[in-house]
């Protein structure tokens, strides 16, 4: 009897599935600004179809997802506006 493993090959996950693709890796596949890839991302409604879904093809293909964080942050940042604080 032979004292090789015959178990089958098995492949190893792993926990990093690597870095995930951000607005600016979208804006570029779709040949598009980063604002853009914002608006639709948002929901906004000033999007050209055309425009529109060569962003959300570029999301798919590149499997992004905003990142919860990062919204939370924006949500809570303080606002900055003109004028004088009295």
């Amino acid at each position: 009897m032979s004292n090789e493993d015959t178990r089958p090959a098995t492949l190893e996950m792993s926990s990093d599935p690597g870095p995930r693709p951000t607005l600016y890796d979208v804006a570029e596949e779709a040949h598009v600004s980063i604002a853009t890839v914002s608006r639709v991302v948002n929901g906004a409604a000033n999007v050209r179809t055309h425009t529109r879904t060569r962003v959300e093809r570029a999301v798919s293909k590149l499997g992004y997802v905003p990142n919860p964080q990062a919204q939370a942050l924006r949500r809570c940042a303080p606002t900055h506006s003109r004028g004088s604080q009295t």
